[in-house]
C-alpha cells in the first residue's frame, strides 16, 4: 500500500526538500523526477536490483506477447 507522500508525489504534487543542493534543483529543472530518486534511495541496493530483475522480466514478457502476436517467435 503507497504512503501518502508517495501517493502525492506520484499524483504531482513533489515538494523540493528545503535542503536540496544545487544538483538536486538543476536535476528537477531539467524535468527528472526526483520523487522516483527518493523513493530508490529508501530502498537497500539489494531490493533495487531485485526490482530492476522484476522490470526486465516485465519487459521481455512484453516483448514474447508482441512477437506472439506478431506470428513471431524469440
Amino acid at each position: 500500500m503507497l504512503d501518502e507522500k508517495t501517493l502525492a508525489q506520484i499524483n504531482g504534487k513533489y515538494e523540493c526538500p528545503p535542503d536540496a543542493g544545487p544538483a538536486w534543483r538543476d536535476a528537477m529543472d531539467l524535468g527528472l523526477d526526483m520523487s522516483l530518486v527518493e523513493l530508490n534511495l529508501t530502498m537497500t541496493p539489494w531490493e533495487r536490483l531485485l526490482q530492476n530483475d522484476q522490470a526486465l522480466s516485465f519487459i521481455r514478457d512484453l516483448q514474447d506477447a508482441a512477437a506472439s502476436s506478431n506470428g513471431k517467435a524469440h
